[in-house]
This record gives structure tokens, sequence and C-alpha cells, in this order.
């Protein structure tokens, strides 16, 4: 089997084309060396590999019976949960009626404590800042007024603790919060809080940050707003406890539900580390944290308005999906087909139609993701007319997701156009600015005109064309024919000349089954060899994986799954993996 050398590799060993940021390492047990862009998610396999762990809390290690030498067996009493961050921060409860009870198999087949939500909590000797708090929990009830997943006291005489991590806030509203108090008092003025939703009997990761003037909430990857700017000293921190809070020297805010695991770090780790923890938990707990992926779409059916406007979906595996919202300087902006890449340069861009102006292609950029400025209109008339049409236009990408650019800087734009108005003749075309300063990208006049894209076995009409560059190859993915639907596949060593059709009609098997009406092939890398292909249809999403993006062979298809609503179905969007998603507001 093949193994998939992606673009920027050539440049790093030959100097050829492609970006060359990341490190050499070596792939899925074969001697091939790779680097990894900054762009790609690079997973972690333990908290250990993130600087500055101070306590690891995991009910999978460590769990005792008594001070630490009996391991605990399915239904017996914590005393002890030993840290596995090399700090020797080990969690204990002296009083057996305080216990947690430990069970073996709480959460895709992995323990976690249970604690009352009356009297049973642990002894944290940590009382350290609590700069980075992640907790795999689940609330159980929401019959105490205030319930506390971790707490600490403070040293000054006042009935104030000095921080409090909430699972339920306020008698059952539904509400997680984090709480860092200052030297103030307990009035509003004086705390640092940031909120977010929580779900009961639902599990989930809590996380916080705090540090640097700042505190953030987290309901899993997805930031549920920043805190209130310190306006005073934070309190300092004298008595800890796990599973209640204590305050006012004295424990309060009993937790009812399970705890799985808890990781501190002392100050905020960066925003990459911070979700590459949430992805390890989530794939370690099978947890939706929302994720890493990343696809802007247009809604095309569900609950509501069909509204046309972009939209991301946000993902933990590429497969179960949440939409996201993305703004844009004209709110009534008809956005169809969004195509996004991952930041070049600290900068997002996307790809659209704005079928109010068909012969035009047209982008817009942005910093944060999600928060997009006006939109560019580049002017394609010179070749299909005023009457022409265009459709799905999509920047070349490298395999890894991020945008191809050429020996000259340059990114390129490919996209399907038609004359004729009636779609029966759509042929695919390529454009790029003619600098690779992207200051001058948002500016329509600095574009090139179109060139056809040419080859061999192409249908008469062809659309919805998607592009990769690796090692030395384009690889062309496209829809034959508006009616029968089926998925093409090319491959040239130019952009925009000499492709060679090298699959055509039903080769991959995707429409041996309903539905048939596929369209919009987008590929995405998911390291090593593993390729998946996402399919439209009038359905639903679907997705197909496979080991050789030539040979095949691939999965067979399945529909993606959009949550909360089953019932909204994106179409033509891009999907991403990227280091650093948006920071959505939940």
């Amino acid at each position: 089997m093949p193994v998939i050398v992606p673009p920027f590799l050539n440049a790093a060993i030959s100097g050829g084309t492609g970006q060359t940021n990341g490190s050499v390492i070596a792939i899925d047990g074969q001697n091939v060396p790779r680097v990894v862009p900054s762009s790609y998610y690079r997973p972690i396999s333990s908290p250990l590999e993130i600087p500055g762990l101070v306590q690891w809390l995991d009910a999978g290690v460590g769990v005792y019976s008594d001070a630490g030498t009996t391991p605990i067996t399915d239904g017996g009493t914590a005393e002890q949960w030993n840290d596995q961050s090399g700090k020797g921060n080990n969690v204990t409860q002296v009083t057996g009626a305080d216990r947690p009870v430990w069970h073996s198999s709480k959460l895709n087949g992995r323990p976690a404590l249970t604690f009352d939500g009356a009297a049973t909590y642990l002894n944290n000797p940590y009382i350290g800042e609590p700069g980075t708090v992640l907790v795999v929990h689940r609330l159980n009830s929401y019959t105490q007024n205030f319930q506390q997943l971790m707490g600490a006291d403070t040293s000054d005489a006042v009935a104030v603790g000095s921080y409090s991590c909430y699972a339920s806030y306020n008698g059952g509203t539904p509400n997680r919060l984090f709480t860092r108090f200052t030297t103030l008092d307990s009035s509003a003025v004086g705390l640092l809080t940031a909120r977010g939703n929580t779900e009961l009997n639902q599990w989930g990761v809590f996380g916080a940050s705090f540090g640097n003037n700042s505190l953030s909430m987290f309901k899993g990857a997805a930031q549920c707003g920043p805190g209130v700017v310190p306006t005073a000293a934070v309190r300092p921190i004298n008595t800890a406890t796990i599973g209640c809070g204590y305050y006012n020297s004295a424990v309060a805010d009993f937790f009812n539900g399970d705890i799985a695991e808890i990781i501190v770090f002392p100050t905020p780790v960066s925003p990459a580390d911070y979700y590459r923890l949430v992805r390890y938990l989530g794939a370690k707990y099978a947890i939706d944290c929302d994720g890493n992926y990343i696809w802007p779409c247009f809604k095309a059916a569900g609950s509501g308005s069909i509204d046309r406007k972009a939209y991301a979906l946000q993902s933990p595996d590429g497969i179960n999906w949440r939409p996201r919202p993305i703004n844009t300087t004209n709110p009534s902006l008809y956005v169809d087909v969004p195509s996004l890449l991952p930041p070049l340069n600290g900068t997002w861009w996307m790809s659209f139609n704005d079928n109010n102006q068909a012969h035009t292609i047209n982008i817009m950029n942005s910093t944060d993701g999600f928060n997009f400025g006006n939109s560019t209109e580049i002017d394609v008339s010179s070749v299909l007319g005023t009457n022409g049409d265009s459709w799905a236009p999509k920047f070349v990408r490298n395999l890894d997701g991020s945008i191809y650019l050429d020996n000259s800087g340059i990114p390129h734009i490919l996209f399907a156009g038609q004359t004729d108005g009636t779609k029966n003749l759509l042929q695919i075309y390529e454009l790029h600015p003619n600098s690779s300063d992207s200051s001058t990208w948002t500016t329509g006049s600095n574009w090139s005109a179109p060139v056809a894209i040419s080859g061999t076995g192409f249908s008469a009409s062809t659309l919805d064309p998607f592009c990769y560059f690796n090692n030395g190859t384009f690889y062309l993915w496209c829809v034959q024919n508006v009616g029968t639907r089926s998925i093409q596949l090319a491959t040239s060593t130019s952009l925009t000349s000499g492709y060679t059709v090298i699959h055509t009609g039903n080769w991959a098997g995707w429409n041996t089954n309903s539905p048939t009406d596929l369209e919009a092939p987008q590929v995405l890398w998911l390291g090593g060899t593993h390729l998946r292909i996402y399919l439209d249809s009038t359905a639903g999403i679907y997705y197909s994986d496979s080991y050789n993006m030539e040979t095949g062979p691939w999965s067979a298809k399945q529909i993606t799954n959009i949550q909360p609503d089953a019932s909204w179905i994106p179409q033509h969007g891009t999907p991403v993996v990227v280091s650093t998603p948006p920071m959505w507001t939940v």
C-alpha cells in the first residue's frame, strides 16, 4: 500500500513547491518521514505531553481503598486517588463515610468516582492557581442548589472561597460556572466569572482557563464566554477540595454525579494545547467535544428557514457535527457553496458564490474564523459573459488541507462555469490573484482572467471541482454530468492542463445504493494513508473512507450526523482539520 506523502515533504527534501512548516517525523510505523504543518491537528496520547502539568487524576489509574496500598475494586470507596503528573498531588479522604464510590465501568468502559451530593468529597493538596482546569464529569441531579466539581477556601476570614468550579449553579438552572474570587468582597464586582450551559445525565468536559487578566469558560472545545477582567487581587488559596466547594472554613456545595478525570495546569495553556487536551479526553471517553474538524456550508433543509447563509459545522471526529454561526459584515449576503481555508499568516479565507451576481466569484476573510469582513467580487464575465453562471469556487489545497501556493507564493481557485444559462455545458476554470501579497487579494481587479482546465476523459458537463496537490500530482475530483451525478477523478502534473480521467461512473460503489444524487466531492486527509471523501445529496452528507487515493477500495458510504437537529441538512462545503478552531460562543 503506498504511503501518502504530503506536498510540503517535497519542499522540505528537494526544495519543490509547497509549505515547509512543521517537523519531520515517522508515520504509521513506516520508514517514511513527513512534515506535520501547523494547520494540521497533532494529537496527544497523554496530558504529560503538554508542559507544566501539575495534577492529573485518572480514575483508571492509582485509586486505592486505603492510603495507597490496596487497589480499589468495583463498588469500593476511595481513600486515595493518586496524581499521575509526577508532582505528588494525590487526593485523599480519611473519613470512611465521606469517601466517593469507585465504579469500574462508567463511561466508554472506563471507571469513574461517584459523589453523592451530600457528604462525599476528597481533599486536594494542590493549592496553586487553577490556570487551566478540565474535568470529565456527569451531573446526576439538580436537587442541590449549588454543586461544585472542585473548589478552594481562602485564608481571609470572609464567607467566600478562593475559586469554584460549578457543575450546577443556582438551583437547577442549566449553568456551569467558574469563579475566581478577588479581595474586594463577594459582590458581583469582586468576581471573575465565566458561565456556560450544562445538561443533566450527560457526560461532558468542564473547561476553564484563568490568568493574564482574563478568564474563559469552555463546554468541551467551545468557549462559553469570557469572564470579568480582574479589578482587584485574587484571594489566596488555602484549602482545596474535589467533589464539593470549600469556603468560610467549611465544605459546601456537594456534587451529585461522577468524575472520571481531572487535568490541572497552573497557568493558561495555549489554545492549540487546550484543544489537544479536549480531543484527547473526547477520544478516550467517546464524548462529543466539538473538535478540530470545521466545515463551512449553507443550510439546504431543516427546521427554520433555508436562508442560504454561511454556517460552519464543527466536529470531534468528522462524522458527528454541530452547526456554528458565521457572521458577515453584510447580514443579507447570499453565501452559496462556501469553501473555508485554514489560517494563512493569521487570516482565514472563504470563497463562495453570491447568486445575485452569477458571473462573479466572491471571497472574504477573517482573523478569527467566524466574523468575516466585506465580500470581494471577482468578475469572470470576460470568459463566461454577463449571462454566464459560475459555481462552487474552491481554493486548491495541499493534501493536509492547507492552501496550495505555487512557486511564486500565489494561490489558485477552481470553479465550474457555463455560458448558456442551462448548466448543461459546465466546464472547470482556474483563476488566481496576480500577486503573492494577500493584501491585494481583496481587490477583484487584481485577479487573473479565468483559464479553462483541459484534459482527456472529462464528460460534456463537469461541475463541483475539488483539487488538491500531493507529491507532484494534482488530484481533481468533480461531478460527471448534471443529471447522472457520478464522481470523476482526474490527475495531472500541471494545474491547468494535461489531466487524464482515471475513474468515472460507479467506480467506487457510491452509486450502488440510494441515494445516487451525489455531488460536491470533498476529500479530507486524516493522517498516514487514511482519506475520507464527503459527498452531498438531498438526503444529507455521506462519507466514505479509503487508504489508497487512486485504487481504493472505498468503504460503503454512510451518512453523517448533524446534532442536535437531524433534519438540518448542509450542502456544498469544504471540511478542514485545524490545530486551533474558531472560538465560537455557545
